[in-house]
């Protein structure tokens, strides 16, 4: 009695496990797909200690995350550390790709460009800073409030922002906070006023619209943010910030003075070709 008991048993958890195998396959099939970029420059030490656990976080969230790290032009030495860091983690999590390397360093932009010209059959384009200043956690949260949308037609773009209101934490300098916030309000002015932080370091833009903003693409380095914006707004992209925890990190490569002033610049030279759009569109 007990044989055919346990022989009952074991064809109950074999249809049980055969039950589950569709819908759990079906579930897959189902889940959108994200392609991932992180730019590093000379950043190997703070990439490595936020690679791990971003990946750790990405392996059950609601998208299909391919991530591939973009080093802009990195010292040797940093290269290395690097191609080591990565290969290291890609056993144990299939869809980290093996990084590309620019040379020489370009800026963030092209670094950005780089990794998206190098994507594979996806549903969102992003990229995300390789701080850490935006932990796992929050980026997983992000991809499920996108995911809780479903297939909404137009399709948007999402900025990740450091909007400080009840249930987020934003850390910075005070100093930090000031100049971002007159940058802001500049882009404001000359971009788009109904933006509240165009420099989050994270943000995710539909694979469709892509092809539609491309050549529309010139900024290179930080302002890149800024003139992803601009060409989403000229295309008919809906943009929606999302805010975010987020953490001063240090180890910046930002210069508050010298890259501050290169930035409103670019801002400038962004607004004047955002007039020459319009003209010939």
């Amino acid at each position: 009695m007990r044989m055919q008991n346990t022989l009952l048993e074991r064809r109950l958890e074999e249809a049980g496990t055969a039950a589950n195998a569709e819908p759990a396959e079906a579930r897959s099939q189902q889940l959108q797909r994200l392609w991932l970029v992180v730019p590093c420059y000379n950043d190997s030490a703070r990439l490595s200690q936020f690679l791990p656990s971003l990946l750790e976080e990405l392996q059950d969230a609601p998208m299909e995350t391919n991530l591939l790290v973009v080093d802009d032009g990195s010292v040797d030495q940093e290269k290395n550390a690097v191609s080591k860091l990565v290969s290291g983690l890609q056993g144990e999590f299939p869809l980290l790709h093996s990084p590309l390397f620019e040379v020489p360093n370009q800026g963030k932009g092209a670094a950005i460009l780089q990794g998206w010209e190098a994507a594979e059959q996806t549903d969102w384009l992003g990229f995300l800073d390789a701080d850490g200043a935006i932990p796992g956690r929050e980026v997983k949260r992000v991809l499920k409030l996108i995911t809780s949308r479903g297939a909404e037609r137009p399709r948007r773009a999402f900025f990740s922002s450091r909007i400080k209101m009840r249930g987020r934490e934003v850390r910075r300098s005070l100093s930090r906070h000031l100049s971002g916030r007159i940058f802001a309000t500049f882009v404001g002015m000359m971009i788009d006023p109904g933006i509240y932080d165009s420099q989050c370091g994270f943000k995710m833009i539909p694979a469709a619209v892509y092809p539609k903003i491309r050549p529309l693409l010139q900024e290179r380095r930080f302002a890149f943010d800024v003139e992803l914006l601009a060409a989403l707004n000229h295309v008919g992209c809906p943009v929606e910030e999302v805010a975010v925890d987020w953490y001063d990190i240090p180890g910046s490569k930002v210069s508050l003075l010298k890259d501050s002033v290169r930035m409103f610049h670019a801002v400038r030279k962004i607004a004047e070709r955002k007039q020459q759009w319009r003209a010939v569109s």
